[in-house]
């Protein structure tokens, strides 16, 4: 037998008596296969050949195959198995031009035009970019848009507006809210860049302030560092020591583990824990709409599993999560959700991009960093105008612009289970 070797595992699999193998080479009239141990015949055999030009598995079983060799090798056993199977003989042909294709894209071709070619993904408009991030956001908001009119959708739904950058904070302590609605809630923080926590001085001051305005309050913590376990913890008594001075209850974004294990063995009525967006996972990309295939496992995550939020609820006292809006379908479990918008986050690095190429002029040559200059507050990255996207800090955020330009969707969240809305200021 005469074939190709190695195809890649997502584009070929198979299982042999309901275990999966590993197809070493492929050929018109048979293939071959490894195992650690010997299998008795008869063979159940399924080949799984991947078809690029929808996006999905065609299994074929081999119910008829006309001779089979095992070889003894020194760490495993190796199974040719020859077939005539006419289904079996056009999956392979049609899997050998698909395979020589996708290799002549990807050695001669840029990503847009491999895109392009196998999805329809617009690569031209990829050339086209706006002039600079203000530019780019009349581009996405109308003339006529503003936040008021938006939150008047929300009807039954708490809001909250999202301070998540030292520019807001200070605008915030020094002015006010100064959009044209009032919220009911504050989220205080940033969920995915650590070093754009308030320092103390200015969190406490505004936790006054928004405490004199009767606001409710939700801190949003990033990931946190090893270097940071300490002084995260002592922070968290600090907290709970204003709380019960003032009699009030904070929300804690959590996104990452160690955090919610420090708010447990606290074990405080004051300091209430949520999932954060980190660690709330769900496939999330502009590009989306481009996919091939059935995307409808996508509208689910671990938290649609009642057994993954009993586990949450009963170790770490988490009964709401945190959601954003990113114009793909999502089934919202039962219980407390809140809808980040219009924003959403695509990519985050515990290194940030934005700081190493305004210091070495490399995006790629990122480092550990514990403070930086705030370049985040001059510069962002542009992506192509058609994408609705924007590199801020150390993650991308793709824009729901479906929603803007379509507010009376967001009754549609709220029938689907989400009782809170929190915008994010751009």
């Amino acid at each position: 037998m005469n074939g190709i070797s190695m195809i890649p595992f997502a584009l070929l699999s198979g299982f042999v008596n309901g275990k999966e193998i590993r197809i070493t080479e492929l050929a018109n009239e048979g293939f071959r296969f490894r195992m650690v141990h010997k299998i008795p015949e008869p063979y159940d055999l399924i080949i799984c050949f991947y078809d690029l030009s929808n996006s999905q598995y065609n299994e074929i079983p081999i119910t008829q195959y006309v001779y089979s060799e095992i070889k003894a090798e020194e760490f495993y056993y190796e199974y040719t198995i020859l077939t005539s199977q006419e289904d079996f003989i056009c999956e392979v042909q049609r899997l050998e031009r698909q395979y020589s294709q996708y290799i002549h894209w990807k050695l001669e071709e840029t990503d847009s035009a491999l895109a392009g070619a196998m999805t329809g993904y617009p690569s031209d408009l990829d050339e086209i970019y706006a002039d600079s991030l203000e530019d780019q956001k009349k581009n996405w908001f109308p003339a006529d848009w503003n936040l008021s009119s938006m939150f008047s959708f929300a009807q039954g739904m708490e809001a909250a507006l999202s301070l998540d950058t030292p520019r807001l904070y200070k605008e915030y302590f020094q002015k006010g809210i100064r959009e044209n609605f009032m919220p009911n809630r504050l989220y205080i923080g940033n969920q995915f860049c650590p070093l754009l926590f308030p320092d103390e001085t200015i969190l406490f001051a505004i936790l006054e302030k928004a405490k004199s305005q009767s606001l409710a309050i939700t801190l949003a913590f990033s990931y946190i560092r090893e270097f940071m376990l300490e002084a995260t913890g002592i922070l968290l008594d600090k907290l709970e020591q204003w709380c019960q001075t003032h009699q009030m209850q904070i929300e804690i974004l959590i996104n990452d583990w160690a955090m919610a294990e420090l708010i447990r063995q606290k074990k405080t009525e004051h300091l209430i824990p949520c999932l954060g967006i980190l660690l709330n996972k769900r496939k999330k990309d502009p590009r989306f709409s481009y996919k091939k295939g059935d995307t409808s496992f996508y509208e689910q995550n671990s938290l649609n599993a009642e057994f993954y939020r009993n586990y949450l609820q009963t170790t770490f006292a988490i009964e709401r999560y945190e959601w954003e809006a990113c114009e793909q379908t999502q089934q919202f479990p039962p219980g407390k959700n809140s809808l980040h918008l219009p924003l959403y986050q695509t990519n985050t690095s515990s290194y940030c991009p934005l700081y190493a190429i305004c210091t070495t002029g490399k995006r790629g040559q990122q480092t550990l960093i514990t403070s930086c200059a705030s370049y985040c507050s001059k510069y962002a990255f542009l992506y192509p105008e058609h994408l609705h996207m924007v590199g801020q800090y150390n993650s991308l955020f793709g824009l729901d612009l479906e929603l803007i330009r379509h507010p009376e969707k967001i009754q549609d969240y709220g029938q689907a289970g989400i009782d809170r809305l929190v915008w994010n200021l751009l």
